[in-house]
């Protein structure tokens, strides 16, 4: 019996190996918040994003302010497109949002594929039109209505990518690097600083947004 129930541990145990072996985690390279007035990229600890109206993506320019697209990029190092099999976008959401429920559904937040090649260290808000991204269907790879728990506590929220347009993404890139824009239609204006506010990668590490790459055994 004793013999039999070691093999079940090893069994169980070769099973978790095997996953954790089939899954990544990758943590941002850099991060950008689009709103234009953000003194400091490096050290900024959100993305806060919105929109206006029915509009989800805006044009970029640094002095527009009726919409803040963030981004995030990852460098997937030696991965290989045809190796992935599920991506998953984490971020964490900052606690007591400003917008109710019913907002959230109506304008939820949106990932986007975009340009890669964001480097926080150098930006300028001149840069929103290099890498603002597409406004069309084939360019969202995911979106999400967050629902605030009840403790008033940070919250994640996960965006599970549509998988072919991130392949076709990363064999387009030069470096292996994958970029994506967050954006939403949700309004300031339509009540009291209504916007999506998430960590970035300069704040506390549990908080950081991680991208979580599934790939074939």
């Amino acid at each position: 019996m004793a013999a039999f129930k070691r093999k079940i541990v090893d069994m169980v145990s070769l099973l978790a190996l095997a996953a954790i072996a089939g899954s990544q985690t990758f943590a941002p390279t850099d991060d950008i918040c689009g709103y234009p007035h953000i003194p400091e990229q490096v050290d900024y600890e959100f993305l806060l994003v919105w929109g206006e109206g029915s509009e989800t993506v805006g044009s970029g320019e640094a002095s527009s302010f009726s919409h803040s697209m963030s981004y995030v990029q990852f460098d997937l190092k030696d991965l290989k497109a045809e190796d992935i099999k599920k991506v998953t976008l984490v971020l964490t959401h900052a606690a007591e949002p400003s917008y109710t429920n019913a907002e959230a559904k109506e304008f939820p937040i949106q990932v986007r594929v975009t340009k890669a090649g964001i480097d926080e260290k150098r930006w300028n808000p001149g840069m929103g039109t290099t890498f603002a991204p597409s406004s069309s269907k084939e360019a969202l790879l995911a979106q999400a209505s967050p629902k605030p728990p009840a403790d008033g506590k940070p919250f994640t929220v996960e965006f599970d990518l549509k998988l072919e347009a991130v392949k076709a993404a990363l064999k387009e890139s030069n470096r292996n690097e994958l970029c994506f824009a967050l954006t939403s239609a949700i309004d300031p204006e339509m009540a009291e600083g209504t916007i999506y506010k998430f960590y970035a990668r300069s704040a506390e590490a549990k908080l950081r947004p991680k991208l979580v790459v599934e790939t074939n055994d």
